[in-house]
């Protein structure tokens, strides 16, 4: 058995998110889609990729500005993500959430 491991830059600003420019698309961990809190990101590859595909479907003039417009609820995700994440890793605080009994909130986004 062996272990092996690789650094991981997660977005610790929506500003980190990129979704291309030039005539090029990035989606998933290639656009910085990647959630901080967990570093997943199987689920933003996926759904990038389909938000790109509806993005060159109508026209190939414009899909940049497009995609990058499908993609801000993913930002917004990123952005909320990155809030919790300050209670995940510091200690201090998540034990005061711990022993606070919270344990989820229903976030009803639009």
């Amino acid at each position: 058995m062996w272990r092996e491991g690789a650094f991981l830059l997660r977005p610790m600003r929506t500003g980190h998110v990129l979704t291309g420019g030039a005539g090029v698309a990035l989606i998933g961990e290639a656009a910085g889609l990647i959630s901080p809190s967990s570093a997943e990101g199987l689920s933003y590859a996926f759904s990038s990729a389909i938000l790109l595909a509806t993005a060159v479907s109508d026209s190939l003039n414009g899909f940049e500005k497009r995609y990058s417009e499908a993609t801000a609820r993913l930002r917004r995700n990123i952005f909320l993500k990155n809030l919790k994440s300050h209670f995940i890793f510091n200690p201090c605080l998540r034990r005061l959430v711990m022993r606070s009994g919270l344990r989820a909130l229903d976030l009803h986004l639009p």
